[in-house]
């Protein structure tokens, strides 16, 4: 059995964007924390008569290795993803 301590992560941001309607446009969501991190949930609430998520991915910034999963949820007014990563390296 592992059990992984839960840490809190200093910041969770997302950029500020203006864009024409209907037109898609990529937001990276960025998560400041310890470059140790053995996981990170994050729910981010958006009002959807404005805006609708269509997918979420890893960047090339993340590599989630062997030893670590991720899920991700997309609803009509949330978008939620989690990464648990085992090995404790974030690489």
């Amino acid at each position: 059995m592992v059990i992984l301590p839960l840490v809190k992560a200093q910041e969770v941001y997302v950029g500020s964007y203006e864009v024409g309607m209907n037109e898609e446009f990529l937001v990276p969501v960025y998560v400041k924390a310890p470059k140790e991190i053995v996981g990170v949930f994050v729910t981010l609430k958006f009002d959807p008569n404005v805006v609708s998520v269509l997918n979420v991915s890893l960047n090339k910034s993340y590599e989630c290795k062997q030893g670590c999963i991720w899920f991700k949820n997309v609803s009509s007014d949330s978008v939620r993803f989690v990464i648990i990563d085992k090995n404790g390296k974030g690489e």
